[in-house]
Parts: C-alpha cells; sequence; structure tokens
C-alpha cells in the first residue's frame, strides 16, 4: 500500500493565526473534520481536528473567535510522497497489544482502529466498557 492510496490529493488548509472559529467554518463548509495547517511557505505546520477544537476550546470554556489556531492545533505532522511506502505492521503482535490495552479480544476492526488512531481507540474502548454499546444511537440525539 501506497500512501497515494489514503491520501487527499485537495487538503483543506488554514493558517497558524486564524482563529478556530474561522477554521471550524471552513471545516462545517468543507464537508471535512480536520483541516491541515500551512505556514507562511505553504508547507504542513500542524492539524487541527474537530476533536482538538472540543477538548481544547470548548470543553475548556475558551472562545473559538478568540482562539488562534497555532495555540491547539497537533504540530507531530508526519508527510510523505504518494509514492512512498508505509511500513509493514506486525498484525498478531498489534492484535496482542490492544488485547491487553482494553482486556478482550479484538476484532480485525479494533485492530485496525487502533493502529490508526491509538489513543482515540483506547478512549473509545473504556468508553464502550463504561455505557455499552453507542453505536447505535443516532447523531442528531443530544443529551
Amino acid at each position: 500500500m501506497t500512501l497515494a492510496d489514503l491520501m487527499n490529493t485537495k487538503p483543506v488548509t488554514v493558517r497558524p493565526t486564524e482563529t478556530v472559529a474561522a477554521a471550524a467554518k471552513r471545516m462545517r463548509d468543507e464537508g471535512v473534520g480536520c483541516v491541515v495547517v500551512t505556514g507562511s511557505t505553504r508547507k504542513p505546520v500542524g492539524i487541527l481536528t474537530d476533536r482538538d477544537i472540543v477538548l481544547a476550546v470548548v470543553a475548556e470554556g475558551r472562545l473559538p473567535e478568540a482562539t488562534r489556531v497555532e495555540e491547539v492545533m497537533c504540530r507531530h505532522v508526519i508527510t510523505g510522497r504518494p509514492g512512498d511506502t508505509l511500513p509493514p505492521v506486525d498484525l498478531d503482535k498489534t492484535r496482542k497489544e490492544v488485547e491487553q490495552k482494553v482486556g478482550r479480544a479484538a476484532s480485525d476492526v479494533d485492530v485496525l482502529s487502533y493502529l490508526m488512531y491509538p489513543k482515540v481507540f483506547v478512549e473509545y474502548a473504556a468508553f464502550t466498557k463504561k455505557y455499552g454499546d453507542v453505536s447505535m444511537v443516532p447523531t442528531e440525539v443530544k443529551f
């Protein structure tokens, strides 16, 4: 598998000095859950996700209109060329790691989810262990 298999060829971008409110509006307008943050040379310097906005801005009581993207973006950016290949993964080893972290048997979907978003998957597994399966709850339901 190459990076081209996973890449978006037209990513939505924002500048680090833009407000989180402006970035959120762009995400909404473009129908995306994250934006690439580009510096003055147009190279990626970070990424901002809808999750970053919820956890680092909304949950902390910060004002999106007064918070700059650079204050809450993730600065760890991995870049590559479309023809680059992804490193091999030991799926059996990863499955054991997932099972150890979540305390239950791991499905193939669990393993792949963990490989893509390890922290988010572990948090989700803990949530479902505490509250049960919420996958059937419609998105529109608000608590």
